[in-house]
């Protein structure tokens, strides 16, 4: 049986609203407006996409992210740097491929 409301998402903490730095953060959850409350007041929501399999979501976003954009480990496993509107294309294509 499915999981209702899985959804996955691209935040930017507030860190990088701050300075400016085009790094983001993907993930992926059944809850998301507690998730949300997890990050830093002042962070921004780029995108959340609801899907129907958040966790092979997730997994498939994070390979296209590490194809597309530069990982940066030294802020965590799911941060990247590069184009917002390019991050939100491959969150929005995630559809296409039955997620």
């Amino acid at each position: 049986m499915a999981i209702p409301n899985q959804h996955v998402y691209l935040i930017q903490e507030r860190e990088f609203v701050r300075t400016g730095e085009p790094i983001y953060r993907l993930g992926g959850t059944v809850r998301i407006e507690q998730k949300y409350r997890e990050f830093p007041t002042d962070s921004k929501i780029i995108t959340i996409l609801r899907v129907n399999d958040c966790v092979r979501a997730e997994k498939y976003l994070l390979t296209r992210f590490k194809e597309r954009f530069v990982k940066r480990t030294d802020f965590g496993n799911k941060y990247f740097e590069g184009d917002e509107d390019q991050m939100t294309d491959e969150i929005r294509n995630v559809k296409d491929q039955g997620y």
